[in-house]
C-alpha cells in the first residue's frame, strides 16, 4: 500500500501531521495542516499511516471529538 499509487485519482482530503517541521509543506498540493488547526468533529475517516503511531494517533483524535471511523495502512 503505498500512497503514491493514489495520486491518479481525485480525493478530498486534509493532510495532518503533528511533526512541526512538515507543517505548511506541501506534498500532492495540499498544505500540512496541524490537528490543532482543522475541526476534526467535520470528518468521517481518517487514513492513518504509518500503522505504528495508530493507537496514539486514535486516541488524541478521539479527545478532539473525533467519531468517525479510522483507515490504518501499514
Amino acid at each position: 500500500n503505498n500512497i503514491l499509487g493514489w495520486i491518479k485519482c481525485e480525493f478530498d482530503f486534509t493532510l495532518v501531521d503533528n511533526d512541526n517541521t512538515k507543517k505548511g509543506k506541501k506534498y500532492f498540493n495540499k498544505k500540512v495542516e496541524s490537528l490543532n488547526s482543522i475541526d476534526i468533529k467535520n470528518y468521517n475517516n481518517v487514513i492513518i499511516l504509518p500503522a505504528f503511531f495508530s493507537k496514539d494517533i486514535k486516541d488524541d483524535y478521539i479527545k478532539k471529538g473525533f467519531k468517525g471511523k479510522f483507515i490504518e495502512i501499514n
